[in-house]
C-alpha cells in the first residue's frame, strides 16, 4: 500500500513536470525530446510497454528542459522502473508525446486525423512529405546545413526524388501502358476494337485518378508545381501521340464523340487541378 501510494505521487509528479515542460518549450518553439530511458516501445491502453533503463545520463543537454528538471524526471522514471511500474511510466509519458505528435503533424497539416484516417492513408506519400519538409528546414537554416552537411542533405533529396518516381510509377504506369502503341495492331492492322478499347480504358482510369488527386492537398508550392510539371510532361505526350495516331480509325464523328473524352490540352486543365484539395468537376471535350 505504501509502495503504491508512493508510486501514485511519483506519477503525478512526472506528469506536471512533463506538462510545465512541455508548456515552457512550446512558448519558446522548441521540439522537445525526453531520453532519460529509452523506448523500443512505448504502448499504452494495456499493450505490452518494453522499456531499457538507462541509469547514466552522462552530460547529455535538453536544450528545452532545465537540467534540474532533467535530473528530477531521470530519478523519478528510474524508480518507477526499478518498481515494476513501467505501464504506468509509459502512460505519463506517452501524454506529452502524443500532444508533440500532434502538434507536428498539424504543421504538416495531417491535423484532426482520426484511426480510420491513418490507416486508409498513403504512407509513402506521408514519409515523402515530411523527408522534404525536414530536407527545406534544414536548408533554410544555415546552422542546421552546417551541423547536418550536403552530404546528409543530398542523400535526403536522392529519398525525395525516390518518392517521386515511385508515385509516377504506381499511380500512371497503367496509364502509360494503356496510351503504347504496342499490340495495337492483329496482322500488321491496326485492330478498331481494341483502339475502341483503350480510349475507354484511359477515360475510366484517368477520371478515376482525378477525381482522387484533386482532393490531395500539397501545400508546398514548389512540391506542388514540380509535380505537376513532371505529370504533364510524363502523360500529355504519350496521350497526345496515341490520340494523334488512332483517333483516324473511328468510323465516324459520333463514333469518335463516345470514345475520345478529351482533347491532349484537356488533360493539362485536368491536371493542374491535382493536389489542390478542390474536388472539381471534369473538363468536357472541347467540341
Amino acid at each position: 500500500m505504501v509502495r503504491q501510494r508512493a508510486m501514485t505521487f511519483m506519477e503525478e509528479g512526472l506528469r506536471t513536470l512533463l506538462e510545465d515542460s512541455e508548456e515552457s518549450s512550446s512558448n519558446v518553439n522548441k521540439v522537445h525530446k525526453i531520453s532519460f530511458f529509452n523506448s523500443n516501445r512505448l504502448l499504452v491502453d494495456g499493450e505490452q510497454c518494453v522499456l531499457t533503463l538507462s541509469v547514466s545520463s552522462g552530460d547529455k543537454e535538453y536544450p528545452s528542459f532545465p537540467s534540474d528538471t532533467v535530473t528530477r524526471m531521470n530519478r523519478i522514471a528510474c524508480a518507477m522502473i526499478l518498481a515494476g511500474y513501467e505501464i504506468e511510466c509509459c502512460q505519463v509519458y506517452s501524454i506529452p508525446r502524443r500532444n508533440a505528435f500532434r502538434e507536428q503533424m498539424k504543421k504538416l497539416e495531417f491535423e484532426k486525423i482520426n484511426m480510420e484516417d491513418v490507416q486508409r492513408m498513403t504512407w509513402d506519400s506521408l514519409e515523402g512529405e515530411i523527408t522534404r519538409y525536414i530536407l527545406q528546414k534544414v536548408k533554410g537554416s544555415t546552422e542546421i546545413h552546417q551541423v547536418m552537411g550536403d552530404t546528409w542533405c543530398m542523400r535526403r533529396s536522392t529519398i525525395v526524388r525516390q518518392y517521386h518516381k515511385n508515385y509516377q510509377r504506381e499511380t500512371w504506369g497503367k496509364v502509360l501502358q494503356i496510351l503504347s502503341h504496342d499490340g495495337m495492331q492483329v496482322h500488321g492492322k491496326v485492330a478498331k476494337a481494341t483502339v475502341k478499347e483503350r480510349f475507354k480504358n484511359f477515360n475510366a482510369m484517368f477520371d478515376e485518378i482525378h477525381r482522387t488527386q484533386s482532393t490531395w492537398v500539397v501545400s508546398d508550392e514548389q512540391l506542388q508545381s514540380e509535380l505537376r510539371v513532371s505529370l504533364s510532361a510524363l502523360v500529355i505526350p504519350a496521350y497526345r501521340s496515341f490520340f494523334g495516331r488512332f483517333r483516324q480509325y473511328f468510323d465516324n464523328p459520333k463514333q469518335a464523340e463516345k470514345y475520345i473524352k478529351y482533347q491532349p490540352e484537356d488533360i493539362q486543365t485536368l491536371i493542374d487541378d491535382f493536389f489542390d484539395g478542390n474536388s472539381t468537376s471534369m473538363a468536357r471535350r472541347k467540341t
